[in-house]
């Protein structure tokens, strides 16, 4: 085990070993990057704020190492961002398709959970994924007119407040 961590750190926390989820920890399974990070920030951590590796590295808890996100999704976010610059991609045009396995522009996705579980693949592959499967389309020719009717009358209400 190749321990990285600032002197003044180890000095602070005593004993440090591998522990839980091949993390570095001390006393009673503390984990050392969330403490050198409240030393760092001078407070404790708060609710939900996660600390992230830059390295990736588990074993690396020196404080050049570390920064702190607001939540874990602010932390997923990072994580897809490096994931989709790395792989070529604009992270605000494109996103990974789960369907099809590779990145698609973000005009091809939904921008709502259709409470399908296929909110993270573009139309195109949920489309074929529900016709093979045989999903009956939710939408009636009686919907589809009312959603024409709603659409022709906001935009002529939109036309008469100019």
């Amino acid at each position: 085990m190749h321990l990285l961590i600032d002197a003044d750190s180890l000095e602070k926390l005593g004993k440090v070993y591998e522990g839980p989820g091949g993390y570095l920890c001390c006393g009673d399974n503390q984990y050392v990057h969330r403490l050198v990070m409240e030393d760092v920030l001078g407070r404790p951590l708060l609710p939900g704020e996660v600390v992230h590796h830059k390295d990736e590295n588990k074993l690396n808890a020196r404080r050049d190492n570390l920064m702190v996100f607001a939540s874990q999704a602010e932390h997923m976010k990072h994580h897809a961002r490096e994931r989709c610059e790395h792989a070529g991609y604009d992270f605000n045009t494109h996103k990974w398709c789960s369907g099809h396995k590779q990145y698609e522009l973000r005009s091809e996705f939904s921008f709502a959970s259709t409470g399908d579980g296929l909110y993270t693949s573009c139309r195109a592959w949920t489309r074929e994924y529900k016709r093979q499967k045989g999903y009956k389309s939710e939408w009636t020719e009686e919907r589809r007119q009312q959603q024409r009717s709603r659409r022709a009358a906001k935009k002529e209400q939109e036309c008469t407040t100019l």
